[in-house]
């Protein structure tokens, strides 16, 4: 079979690129084939067209609502993981523990004074006194 290369003035008909996936459809004679750029591609004669047309609809009457079906648990598995996922991270801090129960018998911080922190603030306090 002839192939012709995308960006070359082709016949009317239906040309396809088997390497790249990709249909293109000249409406004229002596048009520009537009196509991906580099493809080649080969010409499919009108009643190779005209038998494919059936399977083609078959194809997608069949695959449609598969596709459909498909697409709408998807979109419910989606949802509902992202529910889980939005009510675990509203309750995580329920599942970490912050409180050392330890602590509770602890003196606080503010009784506990360092005694290098006294004398560095009775020193600071000189020092602006006496300027």
């Amino acid at each position: 079979m002839k192939t012709y290369q995308s960006g070359s003035r082709v016949p009317y008909g239906l040309y396809a690129s088997l390497k790249q996936l990709d249909f293109c459809f000249v409406n004229g004679s002596g048009e520009v084939l537009e196509g991906l750029h580099g493809a080649n591609y080969i010409h499919i004669p009108a009643l190779v067209t005209l038998a494919l047309l059936p399977i083609i609809g078959a194809s997608f009457y069949f695959a449609f609502p598969v596709m459909v079906i498909g697409f709408v648990l998807l979109a419910i598995l989606k949802f509902a993981i992202g529910s889980v996922r939005l009510a675990g991270n509203r309750k995580a801090h329920l599942a970490t523990m912050r409180w050392d129960p330890m602590m509770a018998y602890m003196k606080k911080p503010e009784d506990k004074k360092n005694p290098h922190e006294q004398n560095n603030k009775t020193g600071a306090k000189k020092e602006e006194e006496s300027k």
